[in-house]
């Protein structure tokens, strides 16, 4: 398809009718070309590795979902007023696709997975039931007539890191499986906890927020540290570069303004208070950022090595770009 004729086609699509079969092929090539490159981490294909059978599904998902089901297409088409705008447009949609794509589904694992686990665990009952699974009450078999959760969130939090020494697992972008998972003993032994620490009902709903509190910010062992990254091993090659480029673009993606600026003043060796101070938090919420950010470059790298030279690239991306463009 040439420009002429994309540019007739395009005003046809925004004029109201179906978009031509040539804009879908053009579509299908820009994802497949991006899905081909080797320059998106393996962690965010559906089954750990990029090959032909994940492109497909990936594009069938990501028409569906966005293009048609949202109705993307048409403000992709709106402000790409040629060829390489569409494009580079339609990688953008793709890989914030991906990313969103991931997250709900570790979310929905660990979910069923908790429903299951309360459902199956003698020692915990549910108390008040709900049409809705995610709304009913549970608590410990053993209590009598306890109360209800109060919604703090802060005491939610509190209680979720007061569960010291928890193992969470993380599976090698090519084991085809979700992460992070806690295994079976682990999660029970997180709710038995949580609800010892509270001393009230809790619903679902309570549960995957303290999981997600928990799981986001923690530094298991082997996590990669913002503190301290290594120094890149060697040359890398082209495709390698390449790879790690774009996994750095798909974090800083992520990074809100503040992130980016701790991430920024902690490669300069200042302590936590004086980062706090320099951008007016406490040193408790400068700390949760630098979690958060190694959360991010942990759950996008392919291993332990690669988070560390992952850490690198945002570092100097952002030593180039600079903050602003986060704001």
């Amino acid at each position: 398809m040439n420009e002429s004729e994309y540019r007739r086609l395009r005003a046809d699509a925004l004029s109201g009718g179906e978009p031509a079969p040539a804009i879908m092929r053009e579509l299908r090539g820009a994802a497949g070309r991006l899905l081909a490159s080797r320059v998106l981490p393996p962690a965010l294909s559906p089954y750990g590795v990029w090959n032909q059978e994940a492109a497909d599904d990936v594009f069938q998902a990501w028409a569906a979902e966005r293009l048609f089901g949202r109705g993307d297409l048409r403000g992709i088409l709106a402000r790409a007023g040629n060829l390489p705008v569409l494009r580079a447009l339609a990688e953008r949609s793709l890989r914030q696709f991906l990313l969103n794509a991931r997250g709900r589904s570790e979310a929905q694992n660990l979910y069923g997975r908790v429903r299951e686990q309360l459902a199956q665990d003698e020692r915990i009952r549910r108390f008040i039931e709900s049409p809705r699974s995610q709304n009913a009450w549970w608590g410990l078999s053993d209590w009598d007539q306890p109360p209800a959760f109060n919604d703090d969130q802060r005491s939610l939090n509190r209680a979720a890191w007061s569960i010291e020494d928890l193992t969470v697992i993380r599976y090698a972008s090519d084991a085809r499986k979700l992460s992070p998972m806690l295994d079976r003993d682990e999660l029970n032994r997180f709710l038995h906890s949580l609800f010892q620490e509270l001393q009230a009902m809790l619903t679902l709903t309570h549960i995957m927020s303290a999981l997600r509190e928990r799981l986001a910010l923690d530094y298991q062992r082997g996590a990669v540290s913002i503190d301290v990254a290594p120094e890149p091993a060697g040359s890398e090659d082209t495709a390698t570069e390449l790879a790690l480029r774009q996994t750095a673009l798909l974090v800083i993606s992520e990074l809100t303004s503040r992130q980016a600026k701790v991430l920024l003043q902690t490669s300069q060796g200042r302590p936590l208070a004086a980062i706090a101070q320099k951008l007016g938090c406490s040193a408790a919420t400068a700390l949760n950022e630098q979690r958060r950010i190694a959360t991010a470059i942990r759950r996008l790298s392919a291993d332990q090595e690669e988070q560390g030279r992952v850490l690198n690239v945002v570092t100097d991306l952002l030593y180039v770009g600079g903050t602003d463009a986060l704001d």
